[in-house]
């Protein structure tokens, strides 16, 4: 049985994580080497000792060792990707907000990142769901679904998106697990967006693992009247960057807004089966530098990639 199968196995059975980690280190020290290049993360479990394993995640103190999924795992390859956070008693001013944020950064290619609780996390996951671009980290077992009305979206994201936790099957959340899978929202993301908070609770902790790993922490203003404004008003005196308006989020990470014209290569595309030769989509524009706009931005969202002069639709 090689490492691997050793750390997926032992982590099923519910082992300590300082057995996982001793038996991880004890590989290293005999190997020399950090991860296998041939491990793929198959069986719905990434190790810490497979290439793929998101490298962010390394730095932690106590890095996951094995994190079981569901869906599509290449997400994790995915950059940048945004982390959407905030509190399960959110106002719908803060709804609306993580609605819009989720909705702007899923047009733009960009995976949403969050913790599928009620309120501002599965709020900002509505629309990166059904595109695809969801990636929720739970604090409990795949098969548990918490909140219960988030049954629905958590399918969704297993379908089409990725669902990840370091618990095995069956396992019920904690408050300690919650915490610590914020600390696996935080590393897998470019940047943290708290939209509503309390002075202290989940968002708060995944801020400061976001800082403690140098990953950029953005706030949005609210009521300063409210309990859930104070956390994120203190964000932005202590210095985090100030979300004003939906597209802000995008000028953050370096990405240029979706517009309407790119949807129109994706629907051409898909009618077409996913996959089509450039000479038979110019069919479908007027101008040539246009067309490879288009694609040029498209592909640089991982929505689009080229095999030769064929345009392929990513799934």
């Amino acid at each position: 049985m090689n490492v691997r199968d050793k750390l997926i196995t032992l982590a099923r059975k519910g082992g300590s994580y300082k057995e996982l980690a001793t038996t991880y280190r004890m590989w290293q020290m005999e190997s020399g080497r950090d991860y296998e290049e041939i491990c793929d993360g198959c069986d719905g479990a990434v190790t810490i000792a497979d290439s793929i394993y998101p490298p962010m995640l390394r730095r932690l103190h106590k890095p996951p060792i094995v994190l079981f999924y569901r869906g599509n795992l290449s997400l994790l390859e995915r950059c940048p990707k945004v982390a959407i956070v905030g509190t399960r008693r959110a106002t719908s001013y803060g709804i609306s907000v993580a609605e819009k944020l989720g909705y702007v950064l899923s047009q733009a290619g960009v995976p949403v990142v969050s913790g599928l609780a009620r309120g501002i996390d599965v709020s900002s996951q509505k629309y990166a769901a059904e595109r695809g671009l969801a990636i929720a980290v739970l604090g409990n077992g795949l098969d548990i679904y918490y909140p219960y009305k988030n049954r629905k979206v958590q399918e969704t994201i297993a379908e089409k998106g990725l669902l990840l936790s370091e618990y095995p099957c069956g396992t019920r959340g904690t408050k300690w697990s919650y915490v610590a899978r914020n600390r696996i929202i935080a590393a897998l993301s470019s940047l943290v967006v708290v939209v509503e908070s309390p002075e202290r609770g989940g968002s708060i902790h995944t801020a400061e693992f976001a800082m403690e790993l140098g990953i950029p922490v953005a706030a949005v203003p609210g009521d300063i009247f409210r309990i859930t404004s104070k956390g994120t008003n203190a964000l932005i005196a202590d210095g985090a960057m100030i979300i004003t308006r939906p597209e802000d989020v995008l000028d953050m990470i370096g990405v240029v807004a979706y517009e309407e014209k790119h949807h129109r290569l994706i629907d051409i595309l898909k009618k077409h089966g996913g996959r089509m030769d450039i000479s038979r989509i110019r069919e479908y524009y007027d101008n040539t530098g246009k067309l490879m706009k288009d694609i040029a931005y498209l592909e640089s969202n991982h929505i689009v990639r080229m095999e030769g002069s064929v345009v392929i639709l990513i799934e």
